[in-house]
């Protein structure tokens, strides 16, 4: 990644009008002729300057006027609990994992910051629960993106999205997994969600675009036809996870 880029971390930009949507890295306005409809969602909080998932992250993309919403993950602890994190052990103690302790012990334990590849914190980072992240995108007014790397049973998924929905509504909320089974659920809980399933698979990825469906791609197999497809059947397609001006220029040449 060039010096521009680890300054400034990775995001995730939003283009909603196109009928494509795209995951990127953070690039400053500046840097780019960037469409006034393109949209950034800082990628786990502002992952550049503050530990990602961390409160701190959350709060320095909320506090700044460039992104339109704030990504995270979730994990589900014994008790109950669900909390910002992109791995099962993100702690020091890597034998501790959240689905396996209380939320009580998980609040007491630093997390591992030598897995980020950016700044390094002066003192220990304690994980962020996933209510005290939606508490933040409401106050700042940005769409919260929920990434599930798991998948919960349909109670657990009931019980998020009344969670959720008790903060904000879901009209500013995008759920997105891996997992199709998490996209079902979602879609069967509750009417108006937004849930959109991630894939590296070119043609999983054409099958749901033709299907009229959303779908999230890795930048690696976004091409022309596809999101020419995409168009032609009024789909969205979501592009993780670009990291230079140059395949940026490419989403934007391909209507992102």
């Amino acid at each position: 990644m060039n010096r521009l880029l680890r300054t400034f971390g990775c995001l995730i930009i939003i283009a909603i009008t196109a009928l494509t949507t795209a995951l990127f890295c953070y690039v400053p306005e500046t840097a780019l002729n960037l469409p006034a409809d393109v949209k950034f969602i800082a990628h786990r909080g502002l992952s550049s300057r503050y530990f990602e998932n961390s409160e701190a992250a959350f709060v320095g993309a909320a506090e700044s006027p460039f992104f339109f919403g704030i990504e995270t993950d979730i994990w589900l602890t014994a008790d109950g609990v669900w909390l910002c994190a992109h791995d099962d052990d993100p702690f020091k103690d890597s034998s501790k994992r959240i689905s396996g302790i209380t939320f009580e012990e998980a609040q007491s334990l630093p997390l591992d910051t030598s897995v980020s590849e950016y700044t390094q914190p002066e003192s220990d980072v304690y994980i962020c629960t996933l209510a005290r992240y939606l508490e933040i995108c409401k106050d700042s007014g940005k769409t919260a993106v929920i990434e599930l790397k798991y998948v919960p049973n349909g109670e657990q998924t009931q019980a998020l999205v009344t969670t959720v929905s008790s903060v904000l509504p879901l009209e500013s909320v995008l759920f997105i997994s891996f997992h199709r089974e998490n996209i079902d659920n979602l879609n069967g809980a509750s009417a108006g969600i937004r849930a959109i399933q991630l894939t590296g698979n070119a043609n999983k990825a054409r099958r749901t675009v033709d299907s009229g469906a959303a779908v999230g791609v890795n930048y690696f197999i976004l091409s022309p036809r596809l999101a020419a497809a995409a168009k032609d059947k009024g789909a969205e397609i979501n592009v993780y996870t670009v990291n230079d001006k140059r395949s940026v220029k490419r989403c934007l040449e391909l209507g992102v």
